[in-house]
């Protein structure tokens, strides 16, 4: 099994690139959790590596949504609130649980959704090397979306999805530089958040 990793961060920023070579997409406002899966077992971490495998049993049939022989996920886990916006404080009652035995009345009372944006091992090797569109076309061939499990999608114009992202009232917007590598553990400018 892998040992967990602490996953890469953004920087905050005040201001969104123009380049050709950014992408945007939604930050939603939820908890973030990796997905390890070496062929035989699946673990759950959040971005302190801490386990969350048995908070989310409808994420532990892998074969249910990635196609993948051993594969680590990296993505958001969300909880939409009465509003049908994603919500903090609920996927928090489902993060926060101590009593495991509530996991199966809480995932039927809060539904959670895991919104997948970067794929950093698959079939026995590494890809934090690779550029991020590499890492996305990967992603986007052995993920199966389905109600309660997405890719987190990629929008070229940044201030149009800002300006949207404000309309409906979400957290704010991720920037990541195309060509991008991955690096655990840091906060690197090539990805920023608005």
């Amino acid at each position: 099994m892998f040992e967990p990793i602490i996953p890469m961060e953004p920087q905050s920023s005040e201001s969104i690139p123009k380049s050709e070579d950014w992408i945007a997409q939604i930050k939603w406002d939820g908890v973030r959790l990796l997905t390890y899966y070496d062929g035989t077992e699946v673990s759950l971490y959040n971005r302190k590596a801490r386990v969350r495998t048995q908070h989310y049993p409808e994420l532990l049939d892998i074969s249910k949504y990635c196609t993948a022989d051993s594969v680590i996920l990296d993505g958001e886990i969300i909880a939409l609130g009465s509003d049908g916006k994603p919500s903090f404080s609920e996927v928090m009652r489902r993060d926060g649980i101590r009593r495991l035995e509530r996991v199966d009345l809480n995932s039927k009372l809060i539904p959670v959704t895991y919104m997948i944006f970067d794929l950093l091992y698959y079939n026995g090797k590494w890809l934090l090397d690779l550029p991020l569109t590499q890492r996305m076309e990967l992603l986007a061939k052995i993920i199966l979306p389905q109600s309660n499990i997405q890719l987190v999608s990629s929008h070229q114009d940044g201030q149009a999805l800002f300006e949207t992202v404000k309309i409906h009232e979400l957290e704010g917007i991720v920037l990541k530089q195309k060509n991008s590598p991955y690096i655990p553990g840091e906060k690197k400018d090539f990805w920023v958040k608005v």
